[in-house]
This record gives C-alpha cells, structure tokens and sequence, in this order.
C-alpha cells in the first residue's frame, strides 16, 4: 500500500484534523502518530519498507549526541529520496487543494458545480460561485408549466447549498512528511515508489 492510499482512506474517514484555524486543513501530528496501530499501518506502506523504527517527535527538532539538535524538513513524496531505517517523523500533512482548471467549472451533480473558495484579487475578499446547467427547450414540453419548472430549478439550487460538498470539485492534494534530515536520503532517479503521489478530497 503507498502513503497515499493510506491517507485517502484514512481522511476520508475522519475529515480535516489539522489546524481548527485552517480550514480542510489534514495533518497527523506527533499526537496522533502515538498511537501503535497508525505506526504500524505507515510501517506496511510502501515508502517505508527499508524502515524498522518510526520514533515520533513531540517537538520539530531531535537532540543529537555530539550536542546541539537538528531541526525536522518537510519531504515532498514524489521527490527523489527514500527513506532511512530508523525515522525521525514529527508530522505527515497534506498541501492546500489544487484544482484542474479543465474540471473546476464541469457539473458535479444534477448540472451543478459549487467552485471552490476563490479571492477577489483587489479586495482579497473569498467568495464562493454556484454554476447550474438546464435544457432551454423546457418551454416544448407542454407537461411542464413555467412554475413548475421554475420550482425544480430553486429546489436543485436548495438542494446544492445544503449539501454543498456533493456538488464541490475532487481537489487534488500533495504529501508532506516534516521528519529529521538523517531521515532520508537522495536517490539518483525517481522509482515507483517515489513518483508523485496525490490525495484526492472534496
């Protein structure tokens, strides 16, 4: 299993878990990464094969023996390293979302897309738009009277804003893993193992 599939499952499970003050902000941090059964779970994933030891960090940097610390780095998968036997880890997060601009503006459901949070570039004010698509030949249908097409067409856009994730692009998201610098090494070329790897979210 990569890093990836793990994360997919297992933020989906839980939604958001990283800063209240961030929002869709994903993270398990030194807390969360305590528990047995989650280290246990990362030990089993791919990028992690060559590693033994996971030794969680409760702060973002580890005394050394010769004096002094080391300060944690954030590693982005997909990047050349791989990892050492024995990881200093302090975090795995997840970057802000990234849209495809080719599907940010598709409907998502029944006709409908909800964009996610823009900023008006002048005012950097966020704002959200509701896109929706209908059929302009309605009026042929001589069963559907104007009002009732113009009731469906207010119950679809209530319909959206109350449950407006279902009609929310899939965001693509990249993983970070903040651990110790004699936590991985480079590699001369990207492997399978290393190849960009992404958790799609709403």
């Amino acid at each position: 299993m990569k890093i990836s599939e793990f994360l997919q499952d297992f933020f989906t499970t839980t939604g958001p878990t990283g800063n209240p003050n961030i929002p869709n902000s994903y993270e398990l941090d030194s807390k969360a990464l305590q528990i047995p059964e989650l280290q246990q779970q990362l030990l089993k994933c791919d990028e992690f094969k060559n590693t033994n030891n996971l030794v969680i960090l409760d702060v973002p940097e580890r005394p050394l023996l010769e004096g002094g610390t080391t300060i944690t780095v954030p590693v982005l998968l997909g990047e050349d390293y791989k990892f050492a036997e024995t990881v200093y880890l302090y975090a795995i997060s997840l970057t802000p979302p990234i849209y495809d601009p080719e599907v940010v503006n598709k409907s998502v459901k029944d006709g409908i897309v909800i964009s996610p949070t823009l900023y008006n570039i002048e005012t950097f004010i966020p704002y959200k738009s509701l896109k929706i698509e209908w059929c302009p030949e309605h009026s042929l249908d001589r069963s559907i009277t104007d009002a009732d097409f113009q009731a469906e067409f207010l119950e679809r856009i209530k319909e959206a804003l109350d449950n407006p994730k279902e009609y929310t692009p899939i965001s693509e998201r990249r993983i970070f893993i903040r651990c110790t610098p004699d936590s991985f090494e480079k590699i001369e070329e990207t492997t399978l193992e290393t190849k960009q790897q992404i958790v799609r979210l709403r």
